[in-house]
This record gives structure tokens, C-alpha cells and sequence, in this order.
């Protein structure tokens, strides 16, 4: 059967980069599963490998098929026969919490309600795209990544593990133009990985870059992607003495064209982390070692040009998100609180700060015009239109103090989340829901 609940994640950790000096290493935004239901959260490597992508109507090791319920109730929906969804119309309730003078307050519109009940089954990192949403199984099966229509059908199996104890399941998959971008490492040993793209027209695979066991490299890479243009971030064990370098590379997908961006020594200088490709330009976060003052701080390359900008030198600029031509980040250092994100227009060099409504300090997220924080199980979730500027309240805790929304994601102008009425128990009865956005 097909569980769906958050997976383990490893903890954000310090990297020790030599005696004496540590660096603070990013437990990603890409790494936190989106349903943590917590406000915290040696195998032959193929190069070149092709697969051929023929949808499964049921793996074999799914015992049951998630179906869609005919009622939009918050009660315990019972299973029926997998068949085209029924939908419900729902109406989000009026924000109460009071506005900043400079934000609009807007209700959503009425909208149909979709929902997968996924039963006691785990899935997480929830990754929608036009047509599909595509998810791992976490502690059930980190072997393999799934997905399902969104106008209804059966699940398919997309992507598969290359080690034997292979793992797929610790880093966000990504969905970008035809690809299907994911690490693919060994459960215990993270030491070891290969970011791996699956073309999802025609089946074939590249390899996008792979380590085959620097230690110096764990926690594995940072990825990030725009149609064919994969960007990453990675340490490696450097051939000069004391010296752990991070790297900042692209590679196009279709091409092949690898590009290398900067190379050095982080102990003296300077750690790339968290980097966001969108439209030709890069947006990425420079995180400084102990005797540079620790800081954190915003850059931005233009990949015509080669040109980089520093768009924060404060050292409290933190967990960039890119969607051209806003670029986010929060206004504080990594693991602080942010209850604002500085949105930076790149047309016009105007910056706006917005406040995170009703107390949330969950790290900023952008998708498209949508600008949303991550909200914990029983806060609001609110969503900002960049281009209107209006806030939304798009989701309510559910009612009962066991009930959650584990977390929710965007993609275009459709928002998918989790939710669960009994949060305490070990395997709780759980529901995937979307809709649609203005």
C-alpha cells in the first residue's frame, strides 16, 4: 500500500571545514519534506543510462490505489473504486488577522475541491506540475518516485533507484520543461550520489553530475532547475591542503553544456548554498565561514553577461527563491525566524518588504506571482499575489485540536496540500487536496 506521511530528513548540521573553523551547512529548503508534520524538521553507479518511460497502471508493490472521495466532508472518507473524481465546491473563510497598512486583503473565490484519500499511506514531497503530482513514499519506499493525474486515474511508478540500497526519497525531486530531476544516493551513505534527469517525452536519461564518495561532500548537493538548465551547488575535497572547495556549476540538459561558475576554498572564503535559476539569471545565497563574521548574503549572476551582483550585504539574507522577476529571500539569518521576505523586482531594482501574516516565521517560498510561507500544522496558510498585490488566507486549520494541514505546495495557479484529522497518531487517516488559484 502506498503510505503517505512525511519522511525522515537529516537534521540542519554544521559542517567542521578545518580545525578550529566551522561553516554552517544548509539543511535546504529542497531537503524539508513540504508534510513535516513538525514545525522542524555501495551500489554501480550507470553513466548515461537510458530508460524507457512506460506508465504502469499499478506497481507491483502498491497494494491499494489512493481513489478521489465523492464528498468534500472532514470526516473519515471511506475508499471507493478508482474512477473520474467527483469535486466539491469550497469557500475559504475571511482573514482576521489585522493587515499591515501597505498590504490589500482579498478573499479567494469559490473554487473546486479535489481529494486523494491516501488512507494511512505516506507520501511526501509533494512535486505538482501541469498535469500530475508526482511524490515519494518516504520511510515506505525511498526506492522509487510516483505519480498521480490530476484529472484521475491510476498511479505510476516514473523513476527508479540505481544502487541496491538506493535512496530517492532525501532530496525534493524537481519538475522543470520536460524533466524530471532527482538525487539518487544510498540510504546510509550520502557520500556517494548521482543527480540523475529523466526526460518524461521520450524516457531517455542524463546524468547530470555524480560524486562517487567524497566524504567532503556530504551532505550532497543543492539543485535547482529552469527548463534544460540544471544549476547545483556542492563541496569537494580539494588537492591543496586545508581546503574544502564549494563549487557553483550549471549544465544544460539538452545540449550538454556544462558551465562552472566559481571554485573555491570555503574555509577562507566563502560557501554557496540554496541557489534559484529562472530566466537566464541565477539567484543564489553566499553563507561566510566564522572569521568572515558567519554571515549570510544574497547574490545574483547574470548568465549572458557573467556578471555578479551582491544584492544584500548585510550578512542577515537568507533562503533565496527565484521566479523572474522576483527574487525573494528572507530578512534574517539562516535558521531565524522570518516574519518578512524582501521581494526584489529585477526590472526595476524595487525592493518591498512584506510581513508574514499572523505571526508565522516559516521560511519564505515563490512560485510564479504566488509568494507563501510554509505554515506549521495549526497556523493559516496565506499567500501574497506579487503582481495584484493582494494577501490571501488560502487555507484554515481544520477544526479539532488533533487535526492538521501538513503542509502545502504551489505550482501555476493550483495548490496542493495534505491534511489529516487525528495528527497524533503514529499513522494517521490522510487526505491529499488541491484547487484552483484566481
Amino acid at each position: 500500500m502506498i503510505r503517505v506521511l512525511p519522511v525522515r530528513v537529516r537534521a540542519s548540521v554544521w559542517l567542521n571545514l578545518a580545525i578550529g573553523l566551522s561553516m554552517l551547512t544548509a539543511c535546504q529548503a529542497t531537503r524539508t519534506p513540504l508534510m513535516s508534520p513538525s514545525d522542524e524538521t555501495s551500489g554501480e553507479i550507470s553513466h548515461g543510462r537510458e530508460l524507457t518511460f512506460t506508465p504502469t497502471a499499478t506497481p507491483t508493490l502498491v497494494q491499494a490505489i489512493p481513489s478521489v472521495s465523492a464528498t468534500s466532508s472532514r470526516t473519515k472518507t471511506p475508499t471507493i473504486s478508482a474512477s473520474t473524481p467527483s469535486f466539491t465546491p469550497t469557500s475559504p473563510s475571511k482573514p482576521t488577522p489585522t493587515p499591515t497598512p501597505t498590504t490589500a486583503w482579498a478573499t479567494l473565490t469559490p473554487a473546486l475541491l479535489h481529494r486523494l484519500p491516501a488512507q494511512t499511506q505516506r507520501a511526501t514531497w509533494l512535486v505538482p506540475d501541469e498535469t500530475h503530482l508526482y511524490f515519494v513514499l518516504g520511510s515506505d519506499d525511498r526506492r522509487h518516485i510516483f505519480r498521480y493525474p490530476f484529472a484521475g486515474g491510476p498511479i505510476e511508478m516514473v523513476a527508479t533507484t540505481n544502487f541496491d540500497d538506493g535512496d530517492i526519497a532525501t532530496y525534493k525531486p524537481i519538475r522543470s520543461g520536460d524533466w524530471l530531476i532527482f538525487v539518487d544516493t544510498h540510504e546510509d551513505d550520502y557520500a556517494a550520489w548521482i543527480v540523475r534527469a529523466l526526460n518524461l517525452r521520450d524516457g531517455n536519461e542524463r546524468v547530470v553530475v555524480e560524486e562517487a564518495g567524497d566524504a567532503d561532500s556530504w551532505p550532497g548537493p543543492d539543485i535547482e532547475a529552469d527548463g534544460d538548465w540544471v544549476v547545483w551547488t556542492q563541496l569537494k575535497q580539494s588537492k591543496q591542503a586545508a581546503c574544502t572547495e564549494t563549487i557553483l556549476a550549471l549544465r544544460n540538459l539538452r545540449t550538454g553544456e556544462q558551465r562552472e561558475l566559481d571554485r573555491i576554498c570555503a574555509e577562507t572564503n566563502y560557501m554557496w548554498v540554496a541557489p534559484a535559476l529562472s530566466g537566464g539569471k541565477l539567484v543564489v545565497e553566499q553563507d561566510l565561514p566564522d572569521n568572515r563574521g558567519r554571515g549570510n548574503n544574497i547574490y545574483l549572476f547574470d548568465l549572458d553577461t557573467g556578471q555578479r551582483v551582491a544584492l544584500t550585504t548585510d550578512g542577515k539574507s537568507s533562503m533565496p527563491a527565484f521566479s523572474y522577476p522576483w527574487a525573494i529571500w528572507k530578512a534574517g539569518p539562516r535558521y531565524s525566524q522570518g516574519f518578512e521576505a524582501v521581494v526584489y523586482d529585477l526590472r526595476d531594482g524595487r525592493r518591498e518588504v512584506i510581513a508574514a501574516p499572523g505571526g508565522e516565521s516559516g521560511d519564505p517560498r515563490l512560485d510564479g506571482q504566488w509568494l507563501y510561507w510554509i505554515a506549521s500544522r495549526r497556523r493559516p496558510l496565506y499567500i501574497y499575489d506579487l503582481v495584484n498585490k493582494r494577501m490571501f488566507l488560502a487555507l484554515t486549520p481544520p477544526p479539532g485540536e488533533k487535526a492538521a494541514v501538513l503542509g502545502a505546495v504551489i505550482y501555476g495557479n493550483r495548490i496542493v496540500w495534505g491534511y489529516t484529522s487525528d495528527s497524533s497518531v503514529v499513522d494517521p487517516e490522510i487526505v491529499l487536496e488541491w484547487r484552483t488559484l484566481p
